[in-house]
């Protein structure tokens, strides 16, 4: 009996020795992984935040993204979840990443199918291209692949790193052990924190106003095949998406493509209408999207007015294909507020008339404008259709106007020299507009606004946010100007 209790003794004492160096060996490795996160760069700034998007999406409630769009800067460049969602009402998330491979962008798709379960999956194509090609060194993979949680998923991504160890890779600690002076009390926070991407991924271009470049436009059928190493990576994806029973949109958004590089997208887009998905290179669109280089854009992003012109294009279509949002409300506030940002961008970097006035005509929005001075201007034919284009009518110069315009459609118009009030609904809101002899004033809810500088002055409503986004004069008297107070 004593023989019996001094072995199971015995057979405890071992397993409790290998019980405790099983939890040393696991506070080894959650010790190396988390310090591996503190030296690792945060890359949350933009344009290029990888750390920033990545963590933002880990931040997502699962299964709360409609869309979901994957590839490379020509992607969080493109396409804007905040004008998707106040399009369509379908919640959005830009899972991208710089100079992304394709075979890295079929591992950000296997990672965000772990929590997400889209209707709809857009990708990209730039990465199957030459030019996309480019810049996609071990670096780019390592950057793009870093910020991943541990699993396999990027255990096979840091595979793909030629040359190089895999364990280094994985273990961020031996690679940045040298950042121990730049370390932050933040740093030691980080891995504990939700960061939430207030953006969803979506990286905004600054509108500038560059000379436009005419880009050469190609119209022929011809295929030329991209290279096998990155095709398979394509149907591979094909393949998951399918088994999953997710749609699948490929897309190629503006740039200055080759003629090479068009031929390489007929065979990338009929490659996924064999496999039944649809596609749109917005190449060919330029005309019906009123799209120009470098106005919405440079030779290889979208800007700010660009993005919205795609992403705008794709919500008509998403509209009628897609089901609303399993999630409604759930990150609104956040949409809203990114949408109101976006839009104002818009509207204050259009630095002519014409610009403005057609950037105008294409937004959900109401324009109180008045004319409160007498000159002796006459517009041109053309001037008058670009304000006929947001709803303003043909007035005389002789005379004081004021008028409420919602998307074009006139609410109200008046003449007079003598003091006038009238009382509007205007979205749920009260607008009250007061005018007289030479000036005019406009109250909503009880807050007052007002331009008279000389000239057609402009006071413009956001629909969706029911917020002002701008206040400008058309200098009617030299040559058609935008001026702002």
């Amino acid at each position: 009996m004593k023989k019996c209790f001094e072995m199971l003794l015995s057979f405890i004492r071992k397993i409790m020795s290998i019980v405790k160096l099983l939890i040393l060996c696991g506070c080894t490795i959650l010790l190396v992984l988390y310090f591996s996160s503190v030296m690792r760069p945060k890359k949350t700034e933009l344009p290029n935040d990888t750390t920033n998007k990545i963590e933002g999406f880990y931040a997502l409630e699962d299964h709360s993204m409609d869309v979901l769009f994957f590839g490379t800067s020509h992607t969080y460049y493109g396409f804007n979840p905040a004008v998707l969602y106040a399009e369509t009402g379908l919640n959005s998330y830009v899972f991208a990443g710089e100079c992304q491979p394709f075979s890295v962008t079929y591992h950000y798709l296997v990672e965000a199918l772990k929590t997400q379960s889209p209707q709809l999956v857009v990708v990209d194509v730039f990465a199957l291209l030459p030019s996309g090609q480019k810049c996609q060194t071990s670096g780019i993979i390592k950057k793009n692949v870093e910020d991943f949680k541990m699993s396999q998923n990027k255990i096979d991504a840091l595979s793909l790193i030629e040359n190089e160890s895999l364990l280094e890779n994985l273990l961020d600690i031996s690679i940045y052990k040298d950042r121990w002076n730049e370390v932050t009390y933040q740093d030691f926070l980080f891995p504990f924190e939700e960061h939430f991407n207030f953006t969803f991924g979506f990286t905004q271009g600054y509108p500038v106003n560059n000379p436009l470049y005419v880009r050469e436009m190609y119209n022929s059928e011809q295929l030329r095949k991209p290279e096998d190493v990155n095709l398979k990576y394509l149907y591979q994806m094909f393949e998951l998406l399918e088994e999953k029973g997710i749609d699948l949109l490929l897309v190629k958004t503006p740039y200055y493509e080759t003629e090479e590089e068009y031929e390489m997208i007929n065979y990338l887009f009929q490659e996924a209408q064999n496999a039944g998905y649809e596609a749109i290179n917005f190449n060919q669109l330029y005309d019906e999207l009123d799209f120009k280089f470098d106005r919405d854009g440079d030779v290889w992003h979208c800007n700010l007015k660009g993005s919205w012109k795609i992403t705008h294009y794709l919500s008509k279509i998403l509209q009628q294909k897609l089901s609303i949002s399993v999630h409604p409300g759930i990150y609104h506030d956040s949409y809203k507020e990114m949408y109101k940002k976006s839009i104002g961008t818009i509207v204050w970097t259009s630095r002519t008339a014409e610009d403005y006035l057609k950037m105008l005509s294409q937004l959900d929005v109401t324009v109180l404008m008045s004319y409160t001075g007498k000159d002796t201007s006459i517009l041109t034919d053309e001037q008058w259709k670009l304000l006929h284009q947001i709803g303003i009518e043909t007035f005389d110069f002789n005379q004081n106007v004021v008028s409420v315009i919602q998307n074009k459609n006139l609410l109200y118009k008046n003449y007079s020299k003598e003091y006038q009030m009238k009382e509007l609904e205007l979205n749920g809101q009260q607008l009250v507009v007061d005018s007289g002899e030479n000036w005019a004033s406009f109250r909503l809810n009880g807050n007052g606004y007002e331009i008279n500088l000389p000239g057609i002055n402009l006071i413009v409503i956001d629909n969706y946010t029911n917020e002002i986004i701008d206040e400008v004069c058309i200098d009617t008297l030299n040559n058609f100007q935008l001026l702002r107070e």
